[in-house]
């Protein structure tokens, strides 16, 4: 018997009430299926409501209510995940449950004569307003309030609307009374020594095994091994290794647990574990993480929601999003405090594409009631399940116990013992090591050093190249070690996401529903628009608002192309041996709301044009230009992969306004998980200004280019520097260029094979039917690009569309018939 889903059950109806008010029999609505109010919203199955229910539904009690389906399992028990947030139970007429913690599982057994489920959803608005005891110090995030309650501070905050989670946010199911406790039993697989090993550990103060019964654990399809019910670990010797993506493949072994009666299978419980080691080590309180003993550049971004506008998980969309984020380079993606725990699927996910997690326990920026009995309770019946549930998943590899709450505390003037509460301290780490003692964990991010927020010491949340205004030299003399959340920018998504949702092409930047978009942070006269034209101003020496006005798509150009030019910049150094850091996260991967918000994906999940950007800094094999001042370029090599790689460094240097060209080529050998850093001059074997640091003259180039190339020209990474800023001579004459765009079909692929006699920079595809898989790509005199084009839908052969790049005076006209497989 698997667990069997009640929230599509036929017959459920729903009504909204006064705070505290029981519904009228004429209250009642019936609805589709039981999922959150604001699905139902999004969705109109709510128009017919009285208007204030529809405008402020947060002000509201919302009730559900189903007849129970009379084929129910036997001795059923009821599985409420993630109910949000206040919430009572009753089975007929008689209240069985109440509930205050959205992050807690519970388990109701479900009596043989209940005819009728009835949920309340009370109002969070309301309680928010009853008067609660003084915190130390206060934020200007969130209402203060919000923090006795266990929720998601999603919908509370400025940059994630004004609508927060009413309802049943994952589905309602009903299992066996057997089902729900297998479902209670956490597996933790770890690696001692070379011994693969599974603790396995049942439920806390739930037994059930009846005589008769017993319990097995089985691995693939080796013979089952009978547990005791009362927890132990299981040794299974060396077997193959989950790795990270870029480091090799992350393997899985299927685990199945088992309860029998007799030779009757009563329930099975099916899971993938992955076995990897873990290690951390620290330089100036800054982890740098080795699995399975090599150590890893983190790399990748903060996750927020797959549906926001709904609350639910969408499996379909998060696999579309992750996937393309590891085909990009994406190596660890963070889950912040200020957003929830993720679904089972979510972190299944995770391991089968071989994507670390950086988990936020959900507290951020408040100082939380850690005194108060009840809520430190709650709170640690939270972590305990939390932590438990999230042991058996190979990709999650530290936990962290809030977000920004020492820096918020620091940052109003607070003592510092006031910055780091026991809960923090002690209480939150027990319950961790005691779920897995490998996870590695920090009290707070950011933390460590004389202020919470210095850079150069413990986790750093860096905003320099940002929302601070820094320049690049920035990104070198701060230091930062490791930082969970960094480079916030307004990145704009691409024309036809644009035209799509705000009907369109270039954006309306001032309209009320594009702004609308655009984050920006509480109590701020300034949006990450501004800051974006801040940068603007700087790269391409020009009037943010007059571009705007007198050529508005030559603004959306150049602007959703100058973020993902940023990233790639503090990436190309972060990753290099001449930084300090050992990991960085982009806040953050998806937008919530569609618009020009911080993430590298838009709302519908589309790569937007920053994340090609950043993409090219992100790769296993990697080559890159790390300028160093008047020592003038160092060349950066990298390979993670365990086998060593012959390749060809081209370093190109070019002035576009005269055609100069130079160029140098050398043989390497990238040895296996290796970081090697090379003076440029030393290769060039002489001096040319490729920083434009010493002014002798004219400037004597304006593009420096390295690229890396392995067999039949093969090209596996590249980097340009402009000494001169990104606004390069425009070509008017298209001839002189020598562009020429092919397009053939290889096997089962389609590519775009392009070639130009000069430099063309940022070329952007825009395609009916197709998507490029490379966005704002460079083309170097003579050089082959290869680009793969991707269907929108089998079959496809009709391919139209553009080229466009930032030194062409009009589109190229792409045009072909693929021939169908």
């Amino acid at each position: 018997m698997s667990a069997a889903s009640l929230t599509h059950a036929t017959g459920w109806h729903l009504a909204s009430t006064e705070p505290d008010a029981t519904p009228a029999t004429s209250d009642w609505i019936p609805i589709p299926a039981a999922r959150t109010v604001n699905a139902l919203l999004c969705e109109g199955e709510l128009d017919v409501l009285p208007r204030q229910a529809v405008n402020q539904p947060g002000e509201r009690d919302w009730w559900y209510r189903l007849d129970l389906p009379e084929e129910r399992p036997d001795q059923a028990v009821l599985r409420l995940a993630n109910l949000a947030t206040l919430f009572d139970v009753w089975f007929d007429d008689q209240p069985v449950f109440s509930g205050s913690n959205s992050f807690i599982t519970d388990y109701l057994p479900v009596p043989a004569s209940a005819r009728q489920l009835t949920l309340r959803f009370r109002s969070l608005a309301s309680v928010l307003s009853t008067r609660k005891p003084r915190p130390q110090w206060k934020t200007g995030l969130v209402n203060n309030n919000l923090r006795w309650y266990r929720t998601s501070l999603l919908g509370h905050t400025v940059w994630s609307g004004s609508q927060w989670a009413i309802g049943p946010c994952q589905p309602l199911e009903w299992l066996n009374e057997a089902q729900a406790w297998l479902d209670q039993w956490s597996l933790c697989p770890r690696v001692q020594d070379d011994d693969c090993q599974v603790s396995a550990r049942p439920p806390e103060d739930t037994a059930l095994q009846r005589p008769g019964q017993h319990l097995t654990l089985q691995l693939g399809d080796a013979v089952p091994v009978t547990l005791s019910g009362e927890g132990e670990t299981l040794s299974f010797g060396d077997l193959p290794r989950w790795q990270v993506h870029s480091q090799g493949t992350p393997y899985r072994h299927r685990v199945t647990l088992a309860l029998w009666q007799g030779d009757q299978c009563l329930a099975e419980r099916r899971i993938q574990l992955g076995f990897r080691e873990l290690t951390v080590s620290l330089s100036e309180q800054a982890p740098g993480f080795h699995i399975n003993q090599q150590w890893l550049f983190m790399r990748g971004a903060c996750w927020s929601h797959s549906n926001l506008a709904g609350f639910e998980f969408d499996a379909e969309k998060a696999r579309r999003i992750l996937t393309a984020a590891r085909d990009a380079g994406m190596t660890m993606l963070r889950i912040g405090g200020t957003m929830q725990y993720e679904a089972d699927a979510f972190y299944d996910l995770c391991d089968e594409l071989g994507v670390l997690v950086w988990q936020d326990a959900a507290f951020a920026n408040m100082d939380y009631p850690h005194d108060d009995p009840d809520w430190l309770a709650s709170a640690s019946a939270e972590l305990h399940q939390q932590a438990r549930r999230l042991s058996q998943y190979a990709a999650v590899v530290a936990w962290c116990g809030n977000s920004e709450v020492e820096q918020q505390a620091a940052m109003l003037g607070q003592p510092r013992e006031r910055w780091r509460n026991p809960w923090f301290a002690e209480h939150l780490p027990a319950l961790l090591r005691d779920a897995n003692p490998d996870w590695p964990y920090w009290p707070s991010t950011p933390c460590d050093g004389a202020l919470p927020f210095h850079t150069d010491t413990g986790l750093a949340h860096y905003f320099g190249l940002g929302a601070y205004r820094r320049d690049e030299q920035d990104l070198q003399l701060s230091q930062v070690r490791f930082t969970p959340e960094c480079l916030g920018h307004s990145h704009l998504p691409d024309d036809a996401f644009t035209a799509r949702h705000f009907g369109a092409t270039p954006p309306l930047t001032h309209t009320p529903a594009w702004k609308a978009g655009v984050p920006r942070d509480a109590g701020c006269g300034w949006d990450f628009e501004d800051i974006r034209d801040h940068y603007l101003r700087q790269y391409f020496h020009c009037d943010p608002v007059q571009l705007r006005s007198a050529d508005p798509a030559g603004y959306a150009q150049r602007s959703r192309l100058l973020t993902g030019y940023l990233l790639s910049q503090a990436f190309h150094l972060w990753r290099s041996d001449a930084s300090p850091c050992q990991g960085a996260l982009v806040w953050w991967l998806n937008d919530l709301v569609p618009g020009a918000g911080w993430g590298l994906f838009d709302s519908d999940g589309g790569a937007k044009p920053a994340l090609h950007g950043v993409a090219t800094a992100w790769q296993a094999v990697q080559v890159s230009l790390v300028p160093q001042g008047l020592n003038g370029h160092s060349l950066s090599c990298i390979n993670e992969s365990p086998a060593a790689i012959d390749a060809r460094v081209t370093v190109t240097l070019l002035h576009t306004g005269r055609g100069n060209t130079l160029e140098h080529e050398q043989e390497v050998t990238l040895a296996p998980y290796s970081n090697t850093l090379t003076s440029l001059d030393s290769v060039l074997g002489g001096f040319q200004d490729t920083t434009a640091s010493y002014h002798f003259g004219a400037e004597p180039w304006d593009v420096i280019a390295v690229s890396l190339c392995g067999e039949n020209d093969v090209l596996f990474s590249q980097h340009c520097h402009f000494p001169t800023g990104l606004n390069l001579p425009v070509e008017y004459d298209r001839d002189r260029l020598g562009l020429s765009c092919d397009i053939t079909r290889e096997g089962d692929d389609v590519w775009l094979i392009l070639r130009a006699e000069r430099f063309v920079y940022y070329a952007e595809f825009t395609l009916t039917g197709w998507q490029a898989e490379r966005q704002g790509l460079h083309l170097l005199p003579e050089q082959v690009q290869r680009v793969r084009l991707i269907p929108d839908a089998p079959g496809q052969t009709r391919l139209r569309g553009h080229l466009s790049a930032l030194n062409l005076s009009s589109t190229v006209r792409l045009a072909a018939e693929v021939d169908a497989l």
